[in-house]
């Protein structure tokens, strides 16, 4: 078969996957059981005494809930197996692979019908040139798996119109992601939002699948919110590290791009001897006076930070991870991919956004406004990323079809 043949398939997307699985799986052989981060070292810690102990503790065994209990709970079901961190990371990378073929079937729904799932085939080709996703899955941070949990959710919703049963599937993953990665907290409306639109859009009840969604995701976070209350006499729906990442996000010495790298340690001294709950109230308080005091340099710093969203680095924590050639790569690999979706959305009267391209825009453009509100890092930006892949993907079908039709100035006008 020749190769233009070859990448026209539908084994394009499995072959893909299978590549990015690979190359994901021999990163993680490679780390090994190496933990570079002190994320990965308090998850690490969790899952251990989860398995030798039954709880959710650091690793003095004091009980916790600085950290969500989602990937804790699935690194300790690896432990029971063998306690090497190096089956995370091989967990991460069969995850990886799963998250392209969604990524294909995303494409394949917002797609033109007569691209001839050219998007399709795209979206996971795009995943092997961004080198973001291999390095995350080579580590013990939750972001691969909330890749493949956000990338299942938007399948289900965009897929599956007025489908009851999937909207109760959707509410499971969701509830399960929000337990992973507690910033999807904040798309706790927009989510079941958006599943209703595209329900109404399709001529199905839009209050078919959308209640029913929220019901099971929330579902699913209560009995967590419930174990904090006994266990710290406070409503605590999944961590306390919210009043920190505000503080992070809104101090004097925040920038647009310092993520966690600001000088907080005139707040931090006057939490000695506090409790995680405590600490957590007091950091949050300092955070929302110092908006208070400083309206304007807050508003603007949050204009900063929206926009700082879309950048290719950040100031890391563990400096020896930093390089300028790991900085290259990324302004190579992503700004690519944000220059085609946001040339989609410039041929937005030209040719109609299908309703899959609006759910990806209003998740990956929305979240940057959302995630400004505390501070925006490129690690939390990671599952978002995969949509818009998707988005590229779809503006690259459409300038093959484009280009089609410039060639042949009596073909009909691109369907939708």
């Amino acid at each position: 078969m020749k190769l233009p043949q070859i990448l026209s398939s539908r084994r394009t997307g499995i072959i893909a996957a299978l590549l990015l699985t690979l190359a994901a799986a021999g990163i993680a052989l490679v780390s090994g059981d190496a933990l570079r981060y002190p994320d990965e070292i308090d998850y690490n810690a969790i899952a251990v005494n989860l398995v030798h102990h039954g709880e959710f503790a650091t690793e003095l065994g004091v009980p916790t809930a600085l950290r969500p209990p989602g990937y804790p709970f699935i690194l300790s079901g690896i432990y029971l197996v063998s306690e090497h961190p190096v089956l995370a990371k091989l967990l991460n990378a069969l995850a990886l692979g799963i998250t392209a073929l969604l990524l294909g079937k995303l494409a394949q729904a917002g797609g033109r019908s007569d691209g001839n799932g050219v998007a399709a085939r795209w979206a996971p080709v795009l995943m092997l040139g961004y080198p973001l996703f291999l390095y995350t899955a080579g580590t013990l941070y939750p972001q691969t798996i909330g890749t493949v949990l956000l990338a299942g959710i938007v399948t289900l919703i965009v897929t599956r119109p007025g489908k009851v049963g999937i909207g109760a599937w959707a509410g499971f993953i969701f509830g399960i992601l929000i337990l992973t990665v507690p910033s999807f907290l904040l798309f706790a409306a927009l989510l079941p939002l958006l599943c209703a639109w595209v329900d109404w859009r399709a001529g199905h009840r839009w209050y078919a699948r959308a209640p029913l969604m929220l019901l099971v995701s929330v579902s699913l976070v209560i009995p967590w919110t419930v174990r904090n209350h006994r266990q710290f006499h406070a409503v605590i729906p999944v961590s306390a590290n919210g009043g920190l990442n505000l503080l992070l996000g809104n101090s004097p010495n925040t920038t647009a791009t310092s993520g966690v790298n600001v000088d907080i340690s005139e707040y931090t001294k006057q939490t000695e001897g506090m409790n995680e709950l405590e600490k957590d109230n007091f950091l949050k308080k300092c955070a929302v006076d110092y908006i208070k005091a400083h309206p304007g340099d807050a508003l603007w710093l949050y204009a900063r930070k929206v926009a700082g969203y879309f950048h290719f680095r950040n100031k890391l924590f563990t400096q020896a991870e930093s390089s300028i050639l790991k900085d290259l790569v990324m302004a190579v690999s992503y700004y690519p991919l944000l220059l085609l979706a946001l040339g989609r959305l410039a041929w937005w009267r030209r040719y109609p956004l299908t309703a899959t391209e609006i759910v990806l825009c209003v998740l990956y453009f929305g979240n940057a406004f959302l995630s400004a509100v505390f501070f925006t890092r490129i690690r939390f930006r990671i599952p978002f990323d995969a949509l818009l892949i998707v988005l590229a993907a779809l503006e690259i079908e459409l300038i093959i079809l484009r280009i089609k039709e410039l060639r042949h100035p009596t073909t009909r006008e691109l369907k939708a």
